[in-house]
């Protein structure tokens, strides 16, 4: 993905903030939290929140509560293991934390893996 990233988007001048994606996923990938939660700082300057929350304003009104990058790049660090440590109004930090359940029940049969299907379907 950083190479995609770097190939086809940071030479743009209107894609400016992609160099500040590709500075989160290089983080993720070097296992720093430090730099994890720097990148996410970065990511969460007023500049780069307004530009990135202005499309999701227009369709929703979720771009008033939650940072459209700044949430899903979060969350994506506490499921990699990174616990960070961010204080801004457009991160809601209960959302965070990852808790796994126990097991997982599936209510529907046709979501099953391919060969329970088939032995569905062969009765």
């Amino acid at each position: 993905m950083i190479a995609i990233l770097q190939k086809k988007f940071a030479k743009l001048k209107a894609n400016a903030e992609v160099v500040y994606f590709i500075e989160f996923f290089q983080a993720l990938l070097s296992n720093n939290t430090e730099a994890v939660e720097a990148s996410l700082r970065t990511l969460l300057t007023p500049p780069l929140v307004i530009k990135q929350n202005s499309e999701w304003r227009k369709m929703s009104h979720e771009g008033e509560y939650m940072c459209h990058f700044g949430m899903p790049f979060a969350k994506l660090a506490w499921i990699l293991g990174h616990e960070v440590e961010i204080h801004h109004p457009l991160i809601v930090s209960e959302l965070l934390p990852v808790r796994p359940l126990e097991n997982y029940h599936n209510p529907y049969p046709f979501l099953e893996p391919a060969e329970s299907t088939w032995a569905l379907l062969n009765k």
